[in-house]
């Protein structure tokens, strides 16, 4: 299999153009967020939504996308970062109990002085969730990889509450949510919060250097893909405290947004990029992204603590069936399949650290996930798109299509493609054939995906439609407004770094 080639096409010059504008676009977009108290839940027209708090995970997610964007060298969103930062520690803490609101009031008056903790929204906000503060550690760890003053001790504290009240080390993941005194946790485990948590994990792991903090990562990870294996690879996301599968929870709320009833496509989707990512951290670091049984078993003898679970030098690449999307289905521009670099400049992989994941059983799963969540997901309904949730064989629940699913789409087959390019440059021609045939199907997807987001979603430059119906008009029945530009923004600048380690250590050249 050839490396990527170094000099960019006329389509990937001008895929680059538009991904720099359309970031640019959406970063002045954000610059609406803020309100007194945080950064505010915008409507359509970037302006704070009643009905809603100044909500903590919006707050985290916008916090890190800014830091995020100073990294890349914009220092007119210094001043956000530096306002979510303090959001964070101040007007979002909860100085009296310990932890995160979910939700303060956007406003305050009189009472809200330079330090004061904020008031919660209502009781659902003076709830402490662990899905929010994933996005809390997320936000720490790309501020401190940005070299903002207070981003240590934000992260420091996030990690204290981490280790106190969410991560159960006797299950190895994180429970979901707590009242305001942490007297009572919610009798549910969920996997949308562990989902998170391996994401801000990762980050935390890339800017402290902790490998404890990858070690949790992996687990849930190993977790989720063992669940998933019984489940054709459809992500079962519901549990009771003590895990046991709950498959009729919230079926009621097929279209709740953060816990829907059946198996969510995007998250199959997100879920493989983060699997792909955990096997490149581990990979870096010499250790085998494994199965846990496997790993126990492969260490049986050895003395070396965490070094173990080695595959064999001619692993198999996964057959391709069910990856290419194409054939008649919109947005795969002529004259450009097989010949599309979506990374503009290609951005050097560690050919080292590819081969180690590439040749994981992580990475198998991850390819697993992938396949059934396009087979289920992408244009199944008559138009395309991906829409919301399946059943657990596969048919459509809810139709509605999420602009933050085609973001992840993009992601993960923007990882999974870079992985093979790098990662295979040796063994058996029929290996080297394989992870080509992925390669070529990876990139013509991306092409199909960016074509839709161009087409239906992104409505004007810097501005993404939230939710879309199965004829891709635009739906309000889960979400309404714009509230924030994470995923769309991590989609863009994906293609030009490093995607062996988490954004901000990639934009600090430290992966």
């Amino acid at each position: 299999m050839t490396t990527p080639h170094n000099t960019p096409t006329s389509y990937e010059t001008a895929h680059r153009s538009f991904r720099d504008i359309e970031r640019a676009a959406l970063i002045d977009f954000a610059r609406n967020a803020p309100v007194a108290m945080g950064f505010g839940f915008m409507d359509d027209a970037g302006h704070h939504q009643d009905g809603h708090g100044v909500e903590l995970w919006i707050n985290g997610r916008f916090t890190h996308t800014f830091a995020l964007e100073y990294m890349l060298g914009n220092e007119s969103v210094s001043d956000l970062v530096d306002f979510g930062i303090h959001t964070l520690r101040w007007r979002l803490r909860d100085q009296q109990h310990g932890g995160w609101f979910s939700s303060i009031l956007p406003d305050q008056g009189e009472q809200a002085g330079l330090h004061k903790t904020g008031i919660p929204f209502d009781q659902e906000g003076s709830r402490k969730a662990a899905y929010a503060h994933a996005f809390v550690i997320l936000a720490a760890s790309s501020a401190l990889m940005a070299g903002h003053g207070d981003a240590q001790k934000l992260l420091d504290d996030a990690l204290n509450v981490f280790d106190e009240r969410w991560y159960e080390p006797q299950h190895h993941k994180v429970c979901e949510s707590y009242d305001r005194q942490w007297h009572t946790s919610e009798p549910y485990r969920g996997i949308n919060a562990n989902m998170h948590t391996v994401e801000c994990m990762l980050a935390a792991y890339d800017a402290t250097g902790d490998s404890e903090l990858l070690n949790r990562a992996r687990l849930i990870v190993d977790f989720v893909l063992s669940q998933a294996s019984e489940t054709s690879w459809r992500i079962a996301e519901h549990y009771d405290q003590q895990w046991n599968l709950d498959m009729d929870y919230n079926r009621n709320r097929p279209a709740d947004p953060f816990r829907p009833w059946g198996a969510t496509v995007g998250h199959g989707l997100e879920w493989a990029r983060l699997t792909m990512q955990t096997a490149c951290a581990l990979a870096a670091r010499g250790i085998d992204a494994c199965s846990e049984a496997k790993r126990k078993n492969d260490m049986a003898g050895r003395a070396t603590e965490g070094v173990g679970c080695d595959n064999a030098a001619g692993a198999d690449i996964p057959k391709t069936d069910g990856f290419y999307i194409g054939d008649g289905k919109e947005g795969v521009a002529s004259g450009v399949v097989g010949d599309v670099n979506t990374s503009g400049t290609p951005v050097a992989v560690n050919p080292v650290v590819a081969e180690g994941a590439v040749r994981s059983e992580f990475f198998s799963a991850a390819l697993e996930l992938t396949k059934r969540a396009l087979a289920d997901g992408w244009h199944v309904d008559g138009t395309p798109g991906f829409v919301y949730t399946t059943d657990f064989d596969g048919h459509p629940i809810v139709h509605e299509r999420m602009h933050w699913v085609v973001c992840e789409a993009l992601n993960t087959a923007n990882v999974a493609q870079r992985l093979l390019e790098a990662g295979v440059s040796e063994g058996t021609q029929s290996m080297q054939n394989a992870a080509g045939a992925l390669v070529k199907e990876f990139k013509a997807n991306q092409v199909t995906w960016w074509d839709y987001a161009k087409k239906y979603l992104i409505e004007k430059p810097g501005q993404w439609r939230e939710e879309l119906d199965r004829s891709n008009r635009l739906s309000t029945k889960t979400w309404v407004g714009k509230p924030e530009i994470y995923h769309a923004y991590q989609a863009l600048i994906l293609p030009d770094i490093d995607p062996t380690c988490s954004f901000a250590a990639a934009l600090k050249h430290s992966c």
